[in-house]
């Protein structure tokens, strides 16, 4: 009798309300001290006080309830992740400012909250540890971690593992408690959500929403973001995940769909100028179309290789081809891809002085500005490669544990096919060619993507096991 009344408490939010509970209380009896000691000077320092407290506690509550009982906490609490990762709260920085602030705290603190989600889902965890692509990942997460010892930026290392593991916990989990079509359908709703956004700002504060590139030739949207490579990779991502869900809807509803997000997510895309975001969209999208399909998928994959062959032995071609593609009118933008080729030249300068533990996960944050600059004083935090990124902060140990989550799921992927797991792989796989992806430097939208479409291959495993 008893056992019964403590679950129908449990079920109006028992341990989770206790939870909230112990941090409000000793909390409200600080705040109460630390205002007699020194009372707030203004009304913006005694909302923040508050905060303080309040958020917190809220936030507890809310994972707790995620934990027990899954539902629109969980879908909120994965639905917040895909907004705010990505998302700047720095004016005018482009999003790379490296300094400790609000912004760094706040996303800290939301990425961070999956690790209270093992007090609850730890059997979810442990049988996503026997299931090889998300193992490997959470092999290199721990890898990560372990790199804070010899980090030249050993405490934002720290911080940066465990955020990237709050994100696997919470992307594990979330995978596991939805279906894979709930699941797209959240992250999508999103994603769009943050586009709509973007193109608010830009309508209302224009000069907020672009960024200059190019040596001011171009003007591109970054929108929330703060980044127009961000930005696009989101707008692609979003048409990737409409694309996929419209099978699952009626007619009417998927026409709706289409004719509502598609364009929304084309505008951002080619506002955002982010050439690798569309073509990772395209290799992406006719996965899906081609997954269990060995031999289509084949004549597709030689089409490319005889593609690149022909441009390898034509010049001329490539170099017509290079100017049509070039945002600025230079061919050598897309013969350096936009400088990249210099960038990882000196990245693999790096990777050569640590080569087998690298110099700590996500130390690229200070590590790059230091070593390499241009000209005119432009450097960068990120090795602009998903898998330059991987081996320069985590040594070639780290670069063979995300090699071995990529196998894994190819492996799965020739036996097993699912299309929307493989679709959303090859698009961080692809986006991971000129950018850092997944990898970092600081856990990002595609740290739980990845994580997210690692997972659903677990319940196909349980079902054949």
């Amino acid at each position: 009798m008893t056992a019964l009344r403590v679950r129908r408490v449990a079920g109006i939010g028992g341990p989770p309300l206790a939870l909230a509970l112990a941090w409000c209380i000793p909390g409200a009896a600080l705040l109460w001290a630390i205002s007699l000691w020194r009372p707030p000077t203004s009304l913006a320092e005694a909302a923040l006080t508050l905060a303080a407290v309040v958020l917190p506690a809220c936030a507890l509550w809310w994972v707790a309830r995620a934990g027990q009982q899954a539902g629109l906490a969980l879908a909120s609490l994965a639905g917040v992740v895909v907004l705010l990762s990505d998302a700047t709260l720095r004016p005018g920085t482009g999003g790379t400012s490296a300094g400790l602030d609000a912004q760094s705290v706040l996303k800290f603190g939301l990425w961070s909250l999956g690790l209270l989600l093992l007090f609850w889902r730890r059997q979810v965890v442990l049988a996503a540890l026997r299931h090889p692509p998300c193992a490997a990942l959470a092999a290199l997460v721990v890898w990560s971690l372990c790199s804070a010892l010899w980090s030249i930026t050993p405490a934002y290392s720290a911080a940066a593992a465990l955020a990237l593991a709050g994100v696997w916990v919470l992307a594990t989990v979330f995978a596991a408690g939805f279906t894979r079509r709930q699941g797209t359908a959240v992250i999508a709703l999103a994603l769009v959500g943050t586009l709509v956004a973007s193109l608010v700002l830009y309508l209302l504060v224009p000069a907020r929403a672009l960024t200059v590139t190019e040596g001011g030739l171009n003007l591109r949207l970054s929108g929330v973001y703060g980044s127009p490579n961000n930005l696009g990779r989101a707008a692609a991502l979003a048409a990737l995940l409409v694309l996929m869900s419209v099978g699952a809807l009626r007619r009417w509803q998927g026409a709706a769909v289409l004719l509502l997000a598609l364009p929304l997510c084309a505008t951002c895309l080619l506002m955002s100028g982010n050439r690798g975001a569309a073509l990772a969209l395209v290799g992406a999208w006719g996965v899906y179309l081609l997954a269990g399909r060995p031999w289509q998928l084949a004549l597709a994959a030689l089409t490319l290789l005889f593609s690149v062959a022909v441009l390898a032995l034509a010049p001329e071609l490539r170099a017509d081809l290079a100017g049509l593609l070039s945002r600025s009118g230079r061919r050598n933008e897309i013969t350096t891809l936009t400088g990249r080729t210099d960038i990882w030249a000196a990245v693999i300068g790096l990777i050569r002085e640590a080569p087998l533990l690298g110099h700590g996960f996500a130390s690229t944050r200070e590590l790059l500005p230091a070593a390499w600059w241009t000209a005119y004083g432009w450097t960068t935090t990120s090795a602009h490669n998903l898998w330059l990124q991987v081996a320069v902060t985590t040594g070639f140990v780290g670069l063979a544990l995300l090699l071995l989550g990529q196998l894994a799921w190819a492996w799965q992927a020739l036996h097993r096919p699912q299309p929307a797991r493989d679709a959303v792989f090859v698009f961080v796989l692809v986006i991971g060619l000129l950018e850092s992806s997944a990898g970092g430097p600081s856990v990002n939208l595609l740290s739980f993507v990845l994580a997210w479409a690692a997972a659903p291959g677990l319940q196909e495993a349980r079902r054949h096991a």
